[in-house]
Order: C-alpha cells, then sequence, then structure tokens
C-alpha cells in the first residue's frame, strides 16, 4: 500500500506515538538544569545538549567553543545541539582548564576538561575528563584553532563515554530505513533546504536514508502553516509525520516558532539546519521506541 499523511499543527512540539499513549513533550525551552524525567528513556546519543562550558573568560569564544563542541559530536554521530533539546535529552556540563605543558619553553599548553553528563531527570549519568596540549600565542591564551582542537578531543572523550554506557545498558540505535517524501506549504528554496538537512541530521543519528519509499520501512512527511501575527510576525507550525509501509502512522512531531514576516521567503540557510536538526531529534526518539516496543523492551 502507498504512504498516506494528514496535515495537523499543533502547540509546540509534540510527538505521538502509535497506540496514541501520551509521551513527554520535547523541545521544551532551554534551560541551565535538565528537564524533569520522561517515562522513555532514550540514549544519550539520540539527544545531547551542550549546556555551559566554563573556564573561558570571553563570551564569544565561550560560546563558539560549544558550538565547535556540538560540530564535533555531530561529527562522531552524536545528536548534539545548543540548548534547544527535548524533555528526553541528556545534558552536558563542562570547565575547561589551562595549565602550562610540563616540559616550557616551547609555549605548549595543557587544557584539561572535567565534564558532567546529565540524565533528563537532572541526575548524574557519568563524570570523566580529558587532556589536550596545545600551542598558544604570545597571549598566552588559546586560539580559535587551538579551541577547536580542544572540542576534537573533548568530543572523542564525550563519545567514548557515551558509547561505555551503550554497552553498559545492553542498547545501541540500530534503527530502520527512513525515506523522506514530501514537504508542503515551505516557499523559495525551503523544501529542498529541508529535505538536504534532514537526510544530513537524520544520517548523522545513525538512521539510512533511502531514495525510495518502496524501499523504507518508513516515510518522513512535512507540511508547513503559516498565520499572521501583530507587529510584522507570523507563526510558523510545521507538522512531521512518520508513516509506515501501510500508510498508518507511527507518530508524529510538530514544531512551532514566530518569526518576522517574509522570511520564509527568503533563503532557508541554517533555519533549515535548525529546524531539521530539532525534528530529527523527534524522529530518533519515535523510532527507537517504536523499535523496543516492537523487541518487547
Amino acid at each position: 500500500m502507498c504512504f498516506r499523511a494528514r496535515h495537523l499543527a499543533g502547540v509546540l512540539l509534540l510527538l505521538w506515538a502509535a497506540a496514541c499513549q501520551p509521551v513527554p513533550q520535547p523541545f521544551a525551552p532551554a534551560s541551565k538544569q535538565a528537564p524533569f524525567a520522561a517515562a522513555v528513556e532514550v540514549s544519550p546519543r539520540a539527544g545531547l545538549v551542550v549546556d555551559r562550558i566554563g573556564g573561558i573568560a570571553d563570551d564569544d569564544r565561550a560560546t563558539a567553543m560549544r558550538r565547535q563542541l556540538v560540530q564535533a559530536l555531530q561529527d562522531r554521530d552524536v545528536v548534539a545541539s545548543l540548548q534547544l533539546g527535548h524533555r528526553l535529552s541528556y545534558w552536558l556540563q563542562g570547565d575547561l582548564r589551562l595549565e602550562p605543558a610540563v616540559d616550557g619553553g616551547d609555549g605548549s599548553r595543557i587544557v584539561t576538561g572535567s565534564w558532567v553528563l546529565l540524565r533528563p531527570d537532572g541526575s548524574v549519568q557519568d563524570e570523566f575528563t580529558h587532556r589536550s596540549v596545545i600551542a598558544t600565542g604570545d597571549s598566552g591564551q588559546p586560539s580559535a584553532a587551538a579551541l577547536s582542537q580542544v572540542a576534537v578531543d573533548a568530543a572523542r572523550a564525550i563519545e567514548a563515554a557515551v558509547a561505555r554506557w551503550e554497552v553498559h545498558d545492553g542498547r545501541r540505535l540500530a534503527l530502520p530505513p527512513l525515506a523522506i517524501g514530501a514537504i508542503d506549504g515551505a516557499p523559495s528554496d525551503g523544501r529542498e533546504a529541508l529535505t538536504a538537512a534532514l537526510m544530513q541530521a537524520l544520517g548523522k543519528a545513525g538512521i539510512e536514508i533511502r531514495d525510495r519509499p518502496e524501499g523504507a520501512e518508513y516515510l518522513l512527511l512535512g507540511a508547513i502553516a503559516r498565520q499572521p501575527r501583530p507587529f510584522g510576525r507570523e507563526r510558523i507550525d510545521i507538522a512531521w509525520q512518520v508513516i509506515r509501509h501501510d500508510g498508518s502512522e507511527l507518530g508524529r512531531i510538530e514544531q512551532n516558532n514566530e518569526l518576522p514576516r517574509g522570511r520564509l521567503e527568503r533563503r532557508w540557510g541554517l533555519l533549515a539546519e535548525e529546524i531539521a536538526g530539532n525534528a530529527a531529534v523527534g524522529v530518533v526518539a519515535l523510532l527507537q521506541r517504536a523499535d523496543e516496543a516492537g523487541n518487547g523492551q
């Protein structure tokens, strides 16, 4: 049977399972603490928020470091974001300490990172450290390139901690293939930009993307609705549906936000990446829940 879909808009980003049982509300507003415990447990690999990194005095450099760490984690197949988590997200907090290298004399410094991985209920999942040896300039402070190296080293240690937890828990993400279908209501280059961004985000999450629905177990469909708001703004509602191969609905993910009116008529660029990154976390959680239910877990 061919795939089919219905277009619905909703409030905030919600996730429904096939059995229509209530599940926690993902993509809650960012906060400095991890969200409350959720009924469904998802691996940190499927949603990790880089919350804060202390020890960097300059706010711009601290923000750049967080962004670099998110990218380095994504390169290692960890679905990471900057305080854009859902209620199943794990949260990462860290502090960096800069010390002289043991040999001295060459301007090199040692960066020691202390990291805490928090479960969705705010309790500690794991604590670990990593070390990087970097070169510093005349200022004695790490350059942008040096911080990038620290991010790569830290991501390696963080992914190793996540992998240890997965082995201990006996679960790994092994999700079925998925195809990306129509995305209705996206003006300008929105449809193409969202499709490309979803392929990248879902691929990094370990989901195999198929070119045709016939070769996939699930199909992802999207629809965008717009409502005018005062002061030159508009509300954007995006509904994503995950459809089984028999045409029935596995579940649904919905997003909304307010943007300046006319923003969607311009090139989507980073907006598509942000939307796709958030949606991918919900898709992973939905597919994992279905996979665990199918395996009797």
